[in-house]
C-alpha cells in the first residue's frame, strides 16, 4: 500500500464532498484499531459465507419487484464477507462490519439534511444521507482509498484507466481525469491522480448523489 498518497486521497475525497455538502461540521475521533488491520481483505473471498447488508426488502417498506429489481442491479462493496449495498441502513453494516475509526457530519446544501461520514482505516469511507424530512437514513456514497479494498468486480485504487477498462469496457461517461460507469440507479466514478492514468480513488453512488 502507497501510504505516502493517502493525504492527497482523502483531500481529494473531500473536495468532492464539497460539491453536495456544505457548512456545520462536526466531527468525532474514536480509537477502534482492532476494526481495522493489515489484511483486512478485498473482496471477502476468502470467507465461508457472506452477509449481505441490502436496502430495504419489499417486506420492510412495501417496495415492488421493480424496487427490488433497481436495488439489485445498483453497484456495491463487499468487505470483510458482508456485502454493502447502496440505499442499506448503515446501522446494518455497523453491526455486521464494527465500528468506524473516525466519524464526521457536515450539513448539505444540496438537499434538507445532513451527511454522516464514516470512515474505516485509509480504506474507505461510507457515506449516510439524513433528510430533514424524517424518512430513514441511508447509505449513498462509498469511497474506496488504497489497495486493501476492491470492487465487487475486482477494481482497486493504484490500478489504471487500462484495467478499468478490461474490467468494465467503455465508460459511460469520461473527463481529464476521471471516467465513470453506470449500472441501474448507482454510479462508480473513477479519479486519476492528476497527469496519469493511475487510479487515486473510487466512490461507488447513488446516481443522485
Amino acid at each position: 500500500m502507497k501510504k505516502n498518497v493517502i493525504k492527497t486521497i482523502v483531500a481529494g475525497s473531500m473536495l468532492a464532498l464539497a460539491l453536495t455538502a456544505c457548512g456545520g461540521a462536526t466531527e468525532e475521533t474514536k480509537d477502534y484499531s482492532s476494526a481495522f488491520t493489515d489484511d483486512a481483505g478485498n473482496t471477502g473471498a476468502d470467507t465461508a459465507t457472506d452477509t449481505d447488508v441490502t436496502a430495504a426488502t419489499a417486506d420492510e417498506t412495501g417496495a415492488d419487484a421493480s424496487e427490488d429489481q433497481t436495488s439489485a442491479d445498483r453497484f456495491a462493496f463487499t468487505y470483510n464477507g458482508t456485502k454493502i449495498e447502496l440505499g442499506a441502513s448503515y446501522d446494518d453494516v455497523k453491526a455486521a462490519i464494527g465500528d468506524a475509526t473516525s466519524e464526521f457530519t457536515q450539513n448539505s446544501c444540496a438537499f434538507d439534511g445532513c451527511l454522516n461520514m464514516y470512515t474505516y482505516g485509509s480504506s474507505f469511507e461510507i457515506d449516510e444521507t439524513v433528510l430533514d424530512s424524517g424518512e430513514a437514513p441511508y447509505i449513498s456514497a462509498i469511497y474506496l482509498t488504497d489497495d486493501l479494498v476492491s470492487t465487487e468486480e475486482g477494481l482497486s485504487v493504484f490500478m489504471t484507466k487500462d484495467d478499468a477498462v478490461s474490467i468494465y469496457g467503455e465508460p459511460d461517461e469520461e473527463g481529464d481525469s476521471y471516467i465513470k460507469y453506470r449500472s441501474g440507479d448507482s454510479v462508480i466514478s473513477i479519479i486519476f491522480d492528476d497527469g496519469s492514468d493511475t487510479i487515486a480513488s473510487i466512490c461507488i453512488s447513488l446516481d443522485e448523489y
